[in-house]
Protein backbone atom coordinates (compact mmCIF):
# COMPACT_ATOMS: atom_id res chain seq x y z
CA UNK A 1 0.00 0.00 0.00
CA UNK A 2 2.60 2.49 1.06
CA UNK A 3 4.59 1.46 -2.03
CA UNK A 4 1.32 2.35 -4.51
CA UNK A 5 1.25 5.56 -2.65
CA UNK A 6 5.19 6.68 -3.00
CA UNK A 7 4.10 5.96 -6.83
CA UNK A 8 1.37 8.27 -7.08
CA UNK A 9 2.90 11.26 -5.45
CA UNK A 10 6.10 13.16 -6.08
CA UNK A 11 8.05 13.75 -3.70
CA UNK A 12 8.27 17.91 -3.86
CA UNK A 13 4.58 17.75 -3.62
CA UNK A 14 4.77 17.44 0.47
CA UNK A 15 6.71 20.83 1.06
CA UNK A 16 4.04 22.56 -1.60
CA UNK A 17 0.80 21.37 0.23
CA UNK A 18 2.56 22.63 3.37
CA UNK A 19 3.55 25.99 1.37
CA UNK A 20 -0.56 25.84 0.71
CA UNK A 21 -1.69 25.36 4.26
CA UNK A 22 0.67 28.64 5.54
CA UNK A 23 -0.15 30.53 3.08
CA UNK A 24 -4.46 29.97 3.49
CA UNK A 25 -3.47 30.39 7.14
CA UNK A 26 -1.55 34.03 6.67
CA UNK A 27 -4.43 35.28 3.96
CA UNK A 28 -6.74 34.57 6.76
CA UNK A 29 -4.93 37.09 9.46
CA UNK A 30 -4.06 39.92 7.00
CA UNK A 31 -8.23 39.82 6.02
CA UNK A 32 -9.05 40.38 9.55
CA UNK A 33 -8.95 43.78 9.69
CA UNK A 34 -11.88 44.54 7.32
CA UNK A 35 -13.23 48.07 8.62
CA UNK A 36 -10.14 49.19 7.20
CA UNK A 37 -10.12 47.57 3.61
CA UNK A 38 -12.32 49.07 0.80
CA UNK A 39 -14.18 46.13 -1.46
CA UNK A 40 -11.50 46.10 -4.26
CA UNK A 41 -8.63 45.18 -1.37
CA UNK A 42 -10.92 42.50 0.09
CA UNK A 43 -11.44 41.33 -3.53
CA UNK A 44 -7.71 41.41 -4.56
CA UNK A 45 -7.12 39.55 -1.28
CA UNK A 46 -9.76 36.67 -2.07
CA UNK A 47 -9.05 36.36 -5.64
CA UNK A 48 -5.03 36.28 -4.59
CA UNK A 49 -6.34 33.21 -2.35
CA UNK A 50 -8.11 31.30 -5.13
CA UNK A 51 -5.15 32.08 -7.91
CA UNK A 52 -3.05 30.59 -5.21
CA UNK A 53 -5.31 27.42 -4.19
CA UNK A 54 -5.79 26.96 -8.07
CA UNK A 55 -2.06 27.00 -9.41
CA UNK A 56 -0.71 24.95 -6.05
CA UNK A 57 -3.19 22.43 -6.63
CA UNK A 58 -2.33 22.10 -10.06
CA UNK A 59 1.09 21.46 -8.89
CA UNK A 60 -0.25 18.87 -6.66
CA UNK A 61 -2.20 17.31 -8.96
CA UNK A 62 -0.63 17.17 -12.38
CA UNK A 63 2.26 15.24 -11.77
CA UNK A 64 0.05 12.37 -9.50
CA UNK A 65 -2.12 12.10 -13.17
CA UNK A 66 0.80 12.50 -14.71
CA UNK A 67 2.58 9.28 -12.88
CA UNK A 68 -1.09 7.24 -12.83
CA UNK A 69 -1.16 7.47 -16.53
CA UNK A 70 2.12 5.72 -16.36
CA UNK A 71 1.15 3.25 -14.11
CA UNK A 72 -1.67 2.13 -16.35
CA UNK A 73 0.11 2.38 -19.55
CA UNK A 74 2.64 -0.17 -18.09
CA UNK A 75 -0.36 -2.72 -16.87
CA UNK A 76 -1.83 -2.59 -19.97
CA UNK A 77 1.39 -3.35 -21.65
CA UNK A 78 1.97 -6.73 -19.39
CA UNK A 79 -1.55 -7.66 -19.99
CA UNK A 80 -0.85 -7.46 -24.20
CA UNK A 81 2.54 -8.99 -23.25
CA UNK A 82 0.48 -12.07 -21.10
CA UNK A 83 -1.84 -12.21 -24.20
CA UNK A 84 0.95 -12.75 -26.28
CA UNK A 85 2.54 -15.54 -24.05
CA UNK A 86 -0.72 -17.40 -24.32
CA UNK A 87 -0.92 -16.61 -28.30
CA UNK A 88 2.24 -18.20 -28.22
CA UNK A 89 2.05 -21.00 -26.44
CA UNK A 90 -1.54 -22.15 -28.60
CA UNK A 91 1.21 -21.48 -31.56
CA UNK A 92 3.67 -24.16 -30.27
CA UNK A 93 0.58 -26.13 -29.60
CA UNK A 94 -1.03 -26.58 -32.88
CA UNK A 95 2.60 -26.41 -34.85
CA UNK A 96 5.06 -27.73 -32.49
CA UNK A 97 7.38 -24.82 -33.08
CA UNK A 98 7.56 -21.10 -32.14
CA UNK A 99 6.54 -18.77 -34.80
CA UNK A 100 9.85 -17.21 -36.60
CA UNK A 101 8.10 -14.01 -35.91
CA UNK A 102 5.06 -12.20 -34.89
CA UNK A 103 3.38 -12.09 -38.28
CA UNK A 104 2.75 -15.29 -37.83
CA UNK A 105 0.71 -14.94 -35.03
CA UNK A 106 -0.80 -11.92 -36.83
CA UNK A 107 -1.65 -14.16 -40.17
CA UNK A 108 -2.08 -17.34 -38.49
CA UNK A 109 -4.87 -15.49 -36.02
CA UNK A 110 -3.50 -16.40 -32.33
CA UNK A 111 -3.02 -12.32 -32.30
CA UNK A 112 -4.19 -8.99 -33.69
CA UNK A 113 -1.67 -6.16 -34.48
CA UNK A 114 -3.35 -4.09 -31.05
CA UNK A 115 -1.64 -7.00 -29.02
CA UNK A 116 1.62 -5.98 -30.37
CA UNK A 117 0.68 -2.15 -29.64
CA UNK A 118 2.29 -0.89 -26.28
CA UNK A 119 -0.05 2.22 -25.19
CA UNK A 120 2.76 4.29 -24.30
CA UNK A 121 4.22 5.17 -27.61
CA UNK A 122 2.27 7.75 -29.65
CA UNK A 123 4.41 6.84 -33.29
CA UNK A 124 2.17 4.49 -35.40
CA UNK A 125 3.96 1.07 -35.81
CA UNK A 126 2.77 -2.18 -36.55
CA UNK A 127 5.27 -3.96 -34.04
CA UNK A 128 6.26 -2.31 -30.48
CA UNK A 129 7.85 -5.14 -28.78
CA UNK A 130 11.17 -7.14 -29.78
CA UNK A 131 10.46 -10.97 -30.37
CA UNK A 132 12.87 -13.84 -30.56
CA UNK A 133 11.46 -17.35 -31.02
CA UNK A 134 12.98 -19.38 -28.05
CA UNK A 135 14.66 -22.68 -28.55
CA UNK A 136 13.57 -26.02 -26.96
CA UNK A 137 16.46 -26.37 -24.55
CA UNK A 138 16.15 -22.70 -23.24
CA UNK A 139 15.22 -22.58 -19.93
CA UNK A 140 11.63 -21.23 -18.66
CA UNK A 141 13.51 -17.97 -17.70
CA UNK A 142 14.85 -16.89 -20.50
CA UNK A 143 12.95 -13.52 -22.71
CA UNK A 144 11.34 -14.09 -25.64
CA UNK A 145 9.63 -10.76 -26.20
CA UNK A 146 10.20 -7.20 -24.54
CA UNK A 147 8.78 -3.42 -24.86
CA UNK A 148 11.80 -1.41 -26.80
CA UNK A 149 13.71 1.03 -25.29
CA UNK A 150 12.12 4.33 -24.13
CA UNK A 151 8.56 3.06 -23.84
CA UNK A 152 8.30 3.12 -20.17
CA UNK A 153 10.41 5.84 -18.18
CA UNK A 154 13.42 3.60 -16.96
CA UNK A 155 11.46 0.51 -16.92
CA UNK A 156 11.20 -2.85 -18.81
CA UNK A 157 7.91 -5.51 -19.21
CA UNK A 158 9.39 -8.81 -20.38
CA UNK A 159 7.75 -11.54 -21.18
CA UNK A 160 9.67 -15.26 -20.41
CA UNK A 161 9.64 -18.24 -22.34
CA UNK A 162 7.19 -19.81 -19.78
CA UNK A 163 5.01 -17.48 -19.73
CA UNK A 164 4.90 -15.17 -17.10
CA UNK A 165 5.68 -11.21 -17.37
CA UNK A 166 7.39 -9.30 -14.95
CA UNK A 167 8.65 -5.34 -14.74
CA UNK A 168 12.33 -4.31 -14.79
CA UNK A 169 14.01 -1.60 -14.17
CA UNK A 170 16.61 -0.41 -16.86
CA UNK A 171 19.43 -2.13 -14.47
CA UNK A 172 17.53 -4.90 -13.54
CA UNK A 173 16.64 -5.99 -17.03
CA UNK A 174 21.13 -5.01 -17.87
CA UNK A 175 21.55 -7.76 -15.28
CA UNK A 176 19.27 -10.18 -16.37
CA UNK A 177 20.20 -9.79 -19.88
CA UNK A 178 24.01 -10.97 -18.63
CA UNK A 179 22.21 -13.85 -17.57
CA UNK A 180 23.98 -17.04 -19.38
CA UNK A 181 20.27 -17.96 -20.44
CA UNK A 182 19.57 -14.65 -22.16
CA UNK A 183 22.72 -14.27 -23.70
CA UNK A 184 20.65 -14.94 -27.61
CA UNK A 185 18.32 -12.99 -26.84
CA UNK A 186 20.91 -9.94 -25.12
CA UNK A 187 22.53 -10.13 -28.37
CA UNK A 188 19.51 -10.07 -30.85
CA UNK A 189 17.97 -6.75 -28.67
CA UNK A 190 20.97 -4.98 -28.73
CA UNK A 191 21.71 -5.11 -32.96
CA UNK A 192 17.86 -4.05 -32.76
CA UNK A 193 18.19 -1.61 -30.46
CA UNK A 194 21.22 -0.39 -31.50
CA UNK A 195 24.15 1.31 -29.03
Amino acid sequence: MLAAFSDLFVWYQIPIFAILVLTSLSFKLLSKPVSKMGAFGRGSIFFGQLLLLFLLFFALVVPSLNRARNMAYRSVCKTRLKGLGIALEMYYKDKKAYPPSPKELIDGGYASDKNFQCPSDIVEQKVYYFYLPPLEADADETFVMCDMRGYHKNKRNVLAKAGHVAEYSEEEFQAELAQPYNTRFAAALKKAEGP
